[in-house]
């Protein structure tokens, strides 16, 4: 039964290299967001990895609920911008 035992743990070891490998590889992005709770599912790296490449600063920010709300300020002025952009493009054509 000790065998029994070991192998779920290498499992469950293996499963988080493979995780952490892929998410070495890619970084989360803005774009990932296609709605606003889908920023409650983000791990604190991820959230961390948005805001990096949005130039957010969030030096000071210790609670996971203070990187998720510049998150949410984040993605809710992307959206607001992408939505003006739209209407001008639609006056323009």
């Amino acid at each position: 039964s000790n065998n029994n035992q070991a192998n779920p743990t290498s499992s469950t070891n293996n499963q988080e290299n493979i995780t952490a490998n892929s998410t070495r590889k890619r970084r989360a992005s803005l774009s990932d967001i296609k709605l606003e709770s889908d920023i409650d599912n983000l791990t604190i790296r991820q959230i961390k990895e948005i805001l990096t490449s949005n130039f957010v600063e969030y030096k000071g920010c210790c609670e996971r609920t203070e990187l998720v709300e510049k998150l949410r300020r984040l993605y809710r002025s992307d959206k607001e911008n992408k939505r003006i952009e739209q209407e001008l493009n639609n006056k323009t054509s």
